[in-house]
């Protein structure tokens, strides 16, 4: 796993592993941040695609490294 944090509440999180590989940015002032709504949800969809091994090693991953493990809570809900 490596992760970009450009210091202004901007990630990029890339994490490899045998099941594949994923790259999960995050923007602050995105329309798409679950920050950016009232309901302070995941965009609908944007995890559709994603195999769940990829998800739940991204999930394990993201919680070293703080607000990714939030969102990806949010977006199993």
């Amino acid at each position: 796993m490596a992760k970009i944090d450009n210091g202004a509440g901007d990630h990029l999180i890339m994490l490899f592993s045998v099941e594949g590989s994923i790259i999960k940015g995050f923007d602050h002032e995105s329309q798409l941040s679950p920050y950016a709504q009232d309901e302070h949800k995941v965009w609908p969809g944007i995890y559709d695609n994603v195999p769940s091994e990829l998800l739940s090693h991204l999930e394990h991953s993201v919680g070293r490294v703080g607000i990714f493990q939030r969102i990806l809570k949010l977006a199993v809900m």
